[in-house]
């Protein structure tokens, strides 16, 4: 049984051809607030997040048109005035071509007494098809939080801040690194590794990449992916005792199967949500250069979607360890003992809707959800 995974805010667009935006990171987009200070410190060159573009046009990577804007919490950053950011350029390999991408560098603290919630990084920008510019957008999610007195804040780095696969038998390496509230790295914890939240964990073990060994290690394989899978790491202290759990992706872009997301019928990839609205997300698998429902609507190959919904801390909405949270609103299947939420199928396609009254609740955290979606094949 194959999976593929992925995450609400990641979609594509399709006019014709099909083309698809994504915001990578070379570090984790998290950041948290001990009372006094940001953790990690982003003002130090050595922790400092550049966000890159990805774009495909069917299979193959391309740039685009010159007049794209970058906004921060939907508003055009000014880079003259705005010096928390910095404009720049990171090298994407894809399919044997290397091109300069747009880039962005966070060279200041975001989080403050004053912003402890999701913060949103968009790329606006078009290509050129046909002679005609064809707008997308895509956005990457700046998670901060609030770190208390023994809190802790764990987080997923990649090596050489690579995390997407873009040669056949590639290998990712993560490693997981765990701060203290005073900002400091914690050196003895262990970790377990999960892929797609398979049941089986594999612990965390020193890796030796390009003459340096990182611990609390995992290593993916071009093999174990496809299109995007969901990592989750644990972190634990001596006595075995959970001190945190952090979530990342990766993605394998030169499989040709893909899942697509969208909601209600528009281009992006995050939703925005006002008082009584509701979002109704689109989910099914084709293939990067067609975004026909594989295996056609009546047989489709991924038959059964399943979504874990995260809350603004990044915990897990209903399971075993949340049991009153496993029903949450009209419309959203319960969760089971994992926290999976099975959605309903149309013609291969899964949906589900959220709406604002959910997400808002403080209740559920930070006035954020995030879903992670696995489809099964039969």
């Amino acid at each position: 049984m194959s999976q593929i995974s992925n995450r609400f805010y990641v979609t594509a667009l399709d006019d014709g051809t099909t083309l698809h935006g994504n915001l990578a990171s070379t570090k984790p987009l998290s950041q948290a607030w001990n009372g006094s200070s940001a953790v990690p410190n982003w003002t130090q060159a050595s922790e400092q997040p550049v966000i890159y573009l990805t774009l495909l046009s069917g299979g193959s990577l391309v740039l685009p048109a010159d007049n794209y804007k970058w906004l921060y919490n939907g508003t055009e950053i000014d880079f003259t005035t705005d010096s928390r950011f910095v404009k720049t350029t990171h090298a994407v390999t894809y399919g044997g071509t290397t091109l300069n991408m747009p880039a962005l560098k966070i060279v200041a603290n975001l989080a403050s007494s004053a912003n402890v919630d999701v913060d949103m990084i968009t790329f606006s920008g078009s290509y050129i098809i046909n002679g005609a510019g064809v707008s997308f957008a895509c956005d990457a999610q700046i998670r901060i939080s609030a770190i208390t007195a023994n809190g802790y804040l764990g987080l997923i780095n990649f090596v050489g801040g690579i995390s997407n696969i873009t040669e056949d038998d590639q290998v990712i390496t993560a490693y997981g690194k765990l701060y203290n509230s005073s900002g400091g790295a914690m050196d003895t914890v262990t970790t377990k590794w999960y892929l797609n939240d398979g049941t089986t964990p594999t612990s965390g073990s020193s890796k030796t990449v390009d003459g340096t060994t990182y611990a609390n290690a995992y290593q993916v394989d071009e093999n174990d992916v496809v299109d995007h899978a969901t990592l989750r790491c644990e972190f634990y202290d001596s006595s075995n005792n959970l001190l945190y759990t952090a979530y990342a992706s990766v993605d394998d872009m030169q499989d040709p199967e893909f899942m697509y997301i969208q909601y209600n019928g528009a281009n992006g990839n995050a939703a925005s949500l006002r008082k009584d609205e509701s979002v109704s997300f689109s989910i099914w698998v084709g293939r990067r250069d067609d975004p026909s429902v594989l295996g056609g609507t009546a047989t489709p190959t991924y038959s059964t979607y399943k979504v874990k919904l995260l809350d603004g801390t990044g915990a897990v909405i209903g399971g075993s360890g949340d049991s009153g949270r496993s029903v949450i609103g009209s419309g959203i299947p319960d969760a089971d003992s994992d926290g999976y939420r099975t959605l309903s199928m149309s013609a291969g396609v899964a949906s589900i809707t959220i709406p604002y009254s959910v997400v808002n609740s403080a209740t559920y955290g930070k006035k954020n959800m995030t879903g992670i979606v696995i489809a099964y094949s039969s």
